[in-house]
């Protein structure tokens, strides 16, 4: 795993002050503590750099690397999988290697496909690739954008890197907060090609940006097939599928020269990718499960009779109060996001543990949005027998009961809105609800004569745009909010703010097997009834693993991973929370308006936090203070805050590899 930066000139005889752009790989050293390697074209109008966390060949994987001749140059962040085969395929049509890394099938597959060689990937990246002879520059992003890469243009300079603390830290670009952005994202309305900093866009998931002298174009080298019910098949043929593609995602991605371990929760997810690990992987295998104490929630105790039962050793990491309020700030300055809640930074305190001991984890992540692990799922299915009539009033209480509030589920009884939404999108996406049912709570808290006004036809029909057209006709409800839910949620605020992220704050590496596309594909081609039920999701992986799990897990109810309220409260009543909570800070930040935070502060201590208003009121708070977080580390305090936060551990040698080193072919597997 890797941090990866650069800067492009595209008007033609311009060229990059070159000790100048050090500064945005320096900001990156959690994602690559190792060494810095940089590469600068003859003419200095391109320059790549990349900070290294080794986990193949670490001698000789250096980066950035090059084809044969050294006309085509490439940075990665990630982890290309089945390279070996590709490699040695490769081999054969006469190309030569230098080294015996994943990274450098890429340069040599672009010469034999162009940047069609994107669909010959398989694993988890962002990319910067130039080809010299086009001077083009190609920017690129995996399936579920898994990986992020930011982008922005300055005097007709492109500077891209892989978190926006990257491309902030170039001499030409200026932070400020895009309230747009925040609006949409306040409406429950996230898109993934935006970011919350005016004139830093993204790269969508599964596309790739072309950049020359004549300007930019991006396009899609993937996408999702939805076909809900291609799989003819019944659960016992599901299952046996199931097991085979999990078992090749799991496989694949045991490959590296470091120890992998995994995190391991109390629930189903993570317990099949390691019950998967432990017959298939030759070494002894740690994991690591967060511990809150006695919150009812704490997964340890579960997770450790799964650990039991597949005889692999275990570590709890208990999180403390004090230790989320001592790394709140530190982790929103690498969420880079407003977050509702505390999970980012227990996430990077159980990742600070680990990486004691590993330098890659496998996770669960990507279960719940393939086979239907959410509540929100049997929600819909509620929502739609009430449409048709039926009585499901006992039903949505009993669901609504044992789940968790705001985030998951959404205290309605049917659609809103329903013929427009439908009209919009060709479905019914269960997150259209969100922004009707949020405008109100949002309007009141922001500072109008600032943002101005909330409007949530306006947008829902920008999301509905922003998707490529006609994507969800024809979709049954459920399908449909699946889609959305990978293609918006999960790479905005999952993979953000609860994996890539906490993972590289910590630096170390997360690897996602249910997040392979070849697994989703087959997902997304089961029909509802092996998905999920009124009372039960992810019908199939539980009914994979049964017998080789412990019961309780196999059976555990999905929850949202989410520290407890009462440590929430903990960080909202802190001294740092009231300093940016005040009006004084309020009104300086022009955002919120500053009486309605106040009244919302008072509001805390008499609602509870079991009920929907008081989980909201305080999710609300939490995205306030992490909003002005930002605004104090990225728009006031930028260079005070890379000090703080970013000063690498150990001097770095930055290694220059513009001359291309023999090539050689490689070691046969």
């Amino acid at each position: 795993m890797c941090g990866i930066a650069g800067a492009f000139v595209r008007r033609p005889g311009g060229r990059i002050e070159t000790d100048a752009l050090f500064s945005m790989v320096d900001v990156l050293n959690h994602r690559g503590p190792e060494s810095v390697g940089y590469w600068v074209d003859a003419d200095a109008c391109v320059m790549l750099m990349h900070a290294r966390m080794a986990m193949v060949d670490p001698e000789g994987g250096g980066q950035p690397m090059s084809n044969e001749t050294g006309s085509v140059w490439i940075s990665l962040n990630g982890e290309i999988y089945d390279f070996r085969r590709q490699s040695r395929e490769l081999t054969q049509r006469g190309h030569r290697f230098r080294s015996h890394c994943d990274v450098e099938v890429v340069p040599h597959l672009y010469e034999d496909h162009g940047i069609d060689c994107l669909s010959h990937l398989r694993g988890e990246f962002a990319l910067a690739l130039y080809d010299a002879r086009q001077r083009t520059l190609y920017l690129a992003r995996d399936r579920f954008g898994t990986k992020p890469l930011f982008y922005a243009e300055a005097g007709g300079t492109v500077v891209f890197g892989s978190e926006a603390k990257a491309v902030l830290a170039h001499p030409a670009i200026t932070p400020r907060l895009d309230t747009e952005t925040l609006k949409l994202l306040f409406l429950g309305l996230p898109l993934p090609d935006r970011s919350v900093f005016a004139g830093l866009r993204q790269v969508r998931p599964g596309h790739v940006l072309k950049i020359t002298a004549e300007g930019m174009q991006e396009r899609p080298w993937w996408r999702l097939k939805l076909e809900p019910g291609r799989f003819k098949g019944g659960m016992e043929e599901a299952v046996e599928e199931f097991r085979a593609r999990l078992d090749d995602a799991v496989k694949v991605r045991l490959d590296a020269d470091v120890r992998i371990g995994g995190f391991l929760s109390g629930g189903l997810d993570s317990a099949a990718v390691m019950e998967s690990m432990v017959r298939q992987y030759g070494e002894k295998i740690e994991t690591f499960t967060i511990r809150f104490g006695d919150d009812e929630r704490d997964e340890a105790n579960a997770a450790a009779a799964a650990a039991r039962r597949l005889g692999i050793e275990n570590t709890s990491v208990t999180i403390t109060g004090d230790a989320l309020g001592d790394h709140f700030t530190r982790s929103v300055w690498h969420a880079e996001i407003p977050v509702m809640n505390s999970h980012g930074t227990a996430k990077m305190l159980l990742g600070m543990t680990a990486r004691d001991h590993l330098k890659a984890v496998m996770t669960g992540s990507g279960a719940d949005e393939l086979f239907g692990g959410y509540g929100m799922y049997q929600h819909q299915m509620l929502i739609e027998e009430a449409r048709a009539g039926k009585d499901v009033a006992a039903e949505m209480n009993a669901l609504r009961a044992g789940e968790d509030v705001v985030v998951s589920l959404l205290p309605v009884t049917g659609y809103r809105r329903h013929a427009q939404v439908s009209a919009l999108f060709g479905a019914y996406p269960y997150q259209a609800i969100r922004p009707f049912l949020f405008a109100r709570t949002v309007g009141r808290m922001l500072n109008r004569d600032r943002v101005g006004s909330v409007d949530p036809a306006a947008a829902l029909k920008e999301v509905a745009e922003w998707l490529p057209e006609g994507r969800l006709n024809g979709l049954n409800p459920l399908a449909a909010s699946q889609y959305m839910k990978i293609a918006c949620d999960l790479p905005w605020y999952i993979m953000t703010s609860l994996d890539d992220r906490p993972e590289m704050a910590a630096s170390i590496e997360g690897r996602t097997p249910f997040l392979d596309h070849e697994l989703a594909e087959f997902a997304f081609g089961l029909p509802q009834h092996l998905l999920f039920d009124r009372r039960h999701g992810k019908l199939l992986p539980r009914a994979a693993l049964k017998g080789r799990l412990p019961d309780e897990t196999v059976s555990a109810h999905t929850y949202l991973f989410r520290t407890p309220p009462r440590l929430n409260d903990l960080i909202l009543s802190s001294r740092e929370a009231r300093h940016y909570l005040s009006g004084r800070v309020t009104a300086d930040v022009g955002i919120f308006s500053a009486p309605r935070v106040a009244l919302a502060r008072a509001a805390m201590r008499l609602v509870p936090c079991t009920t929907w208003q008081g989980s909201g009121l305080r999710a609300m708070l939490m995205s306030v203070l992490s909003v002005h977080m930002l605004h104090d580390l990225y728009v006031k305090r930028f260079a005070d805050s890379v000090t703080r936060f970013s000063s690498p551990r150990r001097r770095w040698t930055r290694e220059d590899l513009s001359h291309v080193a023999p090539q050689r072919p490689p070691v046969a597997a």
